[in-house]
């Protein structure tokens, strides 16, 4: 799991390509990244960039129940 996991990761080998290296089929290499993930293995992180406002977004949408909400950083208070 966790050299499939690196290979696919860190190094940015496709599913084919590790199949290849690791000797099974591409069908196994992807139940073994879900594994991975599933394991704590492998975690994804979001990093939300300054000026951004999703969590806020998401809970103006829900709670008004609307499709989409932009929010935009304004550069002052005028």
């Amino acid at each position: 799991m966790t050299r499939a996991a690196r290979f696919y990761h860190e190094e940015g080998l496709i599913q084919s390509e590790i199949a290849n290296r690791l000797g099974i089929t591409q069908v196994a290499v992807s139940r073994l990244l879900k594994k991975a993930q599933e394991h704590g293995i492998v975690r994804t992180t979001v990093v939300t960039p300054p000026g951004a406002f999703a969590e806020l977004e998401e809970s103006i949408e829900r709670r008004f129940g609307l499709n989409q909400v932009i929010i935009g950083e304004a550069t002052s208070d005028s």
